[in-house]
């Protein structure tokens, strides 16, 4: 669908008693789900008796069945609005060893290299009473010398950038202690280093998750776009499409920024713009070594598109993404935390098991801790720790899942699903599993371990109701992929349950399964397919 241009149009979202509007225009329509639960808002732009067609200022442009929705309003096509029932009304609405000595290597991504790390070694740091003082001295990669509090020398890290080396082959060549990598090992990798006697990289002892890196899309706030597609970044990074009104917009010529090849956030989009779209980047694009110089130009240019990191504060238009099988994504911290967001990855520290030089198991414990993870957010990276959204900041998924193919869609079950998280709010903590299994990942059993110790550590979360919904992917029979999802909640309730042991006994946990229903990503790729195999926590 590309970038969707917005004409004079109102929103209104209500789901579940819940309501997102702006002013009313003529010609409004809502388009509501038969019996209630969920309904759209904006300006019907067609109807072919099957379908609708609305056009919706945050949610761009979306059709939706008519077998599934009734049409409300002055708009709507003769003989089809409902005369029972009105829409809801709006309601509520390490400490570690001193003694630490010796030199270790970490080679890999500049993602991680770059920024995050020195901030974490500096953390680290800090934590002991030290300090660090970077002797790199213009050579390739970076030198940290710890020194404690009596400015005596303690250890020195080299991190090393992996245009140079690569990080996996460092480890399985003992020439670094941990690899920095902004994907995920390979089969052929891990399979590497496991017949070199590294173990298995792709273990709980090995693989961890220290971060959630990606990239918004910017826009000035005259600029009328509001989604982009993946496929069409590609083509305007690339110089395929230099033109707004090849997209659907008012002409004018595109004038792209992006940032050096040095930054966090361009690697980020080379990998997840770039490589997947086969594309590379275009003679015309304006590159910018600083950061908010590139915010500058786009702000001051109706024409401008450009990229910052995820994390990045700024005012201007972030763009909501819309994925290869038309579901969008806003550009929000929630989706960005959850991994639902297509421009956003996991940012890996690989090691072979447990460190043995005690200044690489250290830094590593430390890189995990939550004292961390706001190292992490300090970083302009997106961090671990749990946070909470009520369901009426998620109507783009309600609407998606809505609109799903019959053999994919089972309507009784999805007023179950809209009955058990009505009034309820979602943490940001999102379980998934390793491939082919129900076996959690690495980042979820760390992040067993977050939510045990929010739930029994913060007030607010005491003598409260957890819900853990299961979900599957579109592959295999509706009713298989439902007692898969069901499965998979059952293991995330007993990974808790002997986590949280006695302690937790204030809090109720419950599961349920509902299959495909609300897809998270698109089931047309294999990632798209893993990220949909996961379980959600609900708190009311």
């Amino acid at each position: 669908m590309g970038v969707i241009s917005v004409k004079p149009a109102a929103l209104a979202v209500v789901l579940m008693g819940f309501s997102l509007a702006t002013p009313a225009i003529s010609q409004e329509v809502t388009l509501r789900m038969k019996g209630g639960g969920f309904s759209v808002s904006g300006e019907l732009v067609n109807t072919d008796g099957a379908s609708y067609t609305i056009n919706s200022a945050t949610l761009g442009t979306m059709t939706l069945d008519a077998e599934r929705f009734e049409c409300l309003g002055n708009g709507c096509p003769a003989g089809r609005q409902p005369t029972t029932q009105q829409i809801p009304s709006t309601v509520r609405s390490s400490a570690v060893d001193t003694s630490t000595s010796g030199r270790i290597t970490l080679v890999g991504s500049t993602a991680i290299g770059a920024s995050l790390m020195p901030n974490l070694v500096a953390g680290y740091a800090a934590s002991i009473g030290g300090r660090v003082v970077d002797e790199s001295g213009g050579r390739s990669g970076t030198t940290l010398v710890l020194r404690d509090y009596r400015d005596d020398e303690i250890g020195r890290i080299d991190l090393r950038s992996q245009e140079n080396e690569n990080p996996f082959e460092a480890l399985r060549t003992r020439r670094a202690q941990i690899a920095m990598s902004s994907r995920p090992i390979s089969n052929e990798e891990a399979g590497a280093l496991l017949s070199a006697g590294m173990g298995d990289l792709t273990s709980r002892e090995s693989e961890h998750v220290v971060a959630v890196d990606g990239v918004q899309v910017v826009v000035a706030p005259e600029n009328p776009a509001v989604s982009v597609s993946v496929k069409d970044l590609g083509r305007i990074f690339s110089g395929q499409v230099s033109d707004w009104s090849q997209l659907g917009l008012p002409p004018g010529r595109i004038n792209v920024y992006a940032p050096v090849g040095t930054d966090g956030s361009w690697d980020a989009f080379e990998s997840l713009v770039l490589k997947p779209t086969r594309a590379r980047l275009g003679g015309a694009v304006q590159r910018q070594s600083d950061q908010a110089q590139l915010l500058q130009m786009v702000a001051r240019d109706p024409q401008a598109i450009g990229f910052v990191g995820a994390a990045t504060r700024h005012s201007l238009r972030a763009l909501n993404i819309e994925d290869s099988c038309g579901l969008i994504t806003p550009p929000s911290l929630f989706s960005m935390k959850t991994e639902e967001y297509p421009l956003a990855r996991r940012l890996f520290l690989y090691t072979p098991g447990q460190p043995r030089e005690p200044l690489a198991r250290d830094l590593l414990e430390y890189s995990l801790s939550d004292d961390a993870q706001l190292v992490v957010r300090q970083s302009d990276l997106i961090n671990q720790l749990p946070d909470a959204l009520g369901i009426q900041d998620q109507g783009s998924r309600i609407a998606y899942a809505l609109n799903a193919p019959g053999e994919d869609f089972n309507l009784e079950l999805m007023r179950e699903l809209i009955s058990e998280i009505r009034g309820a709010e979602r943490l940001t903590s999102t379980f998934r599993f390793r491939v082919g299994s129900f076996e959690l990942d690495s980042k979820a059993l760390d992040d067993v371990k977050r939510l045990s110790a929010i739930l029994q550590e913060e007030a607010k979360y005491n003598n409260i109701q957890v819900t853990l919904l299961g979900f599957a992917d579109s592959t295999g029979g509706f009713d298989v992929n439902k007692g898969l999802s069901e499965a998979r909640a059952r293991a995330v309730q007993q990974a808790l349950a002997q986590t949280m042991g006695s302690q937790g006994s204030g809090v109720t946990v419950q599961s349920e399964g509902f299959g495909e229903l609300a897809p998270v990503s698109c089931n047309d790729t294999g990632d798209g397919r893993q990220l949909n195999r996961r379980v959600e926590v609900w708190v009311r």
